[in-house]
């Protein structure tokens, strides 16, 4: 099947490819999560406080709203984000190998992946061909 997206070069014998990326992504930015041992931080003004009893102070940061931003992502987020990500994929990927997917079946799945891409667009091997950019 070379079933494609109107705007995408990316059929489904790429896909496999695409899943693999984006699983390898995934794991690195749980490796990353991993090694903070502080697992929830929250804003406190302009700190960002953990929860360790020794080291409590993350990071001080003087721009509005920054400290409430870098608390909601903290490694706890991130470690579910990239679960729920790895799942998403997952399923994707049983849709686009299905032996007589649709049409829009494959092409919803191919979507849901190219957008899970879009996060890691500075990364070297990222793809940019796979999609026009959305304005």
């Amino acid at each position: 099947m070379t079933t494609s997206r109107r705007d995408t070069n990316v059929t489904v014998g790429q896909t496999a490819w695409l899943t693999a990326w984006l699983i390898e992504q995934i794991a690195e930015d749980e490796r990353l999560a991993n090694t903070i041992r502080q697992r929830h931080w929250e804003a406190d003004g302009a700190a960002v406080i953990a929860d360790h009893p020794t080291n409590r102070i993350v990071d001080y940061v003087y721009e509005e709203g920054a400290a409430e931003h870098i608390a909601r992502w903290d490694p706890k987020r991130v470690l579910a984000e990239c679960e729920a990500k790895r799942r998403i994929v997952e399923l994707c990927e049983i849709v686009a190998d299905l032996p007589d997917v649709d049409t829009s079946a494959f092409t919803l799945a191919l979507n849901t992946l190219e957008d899970l891409a879009r996060p890691y667009a500075d990364h070297p091997d990222h793809r940019a061909d796979w999609w026009e950019p959305r304005q």
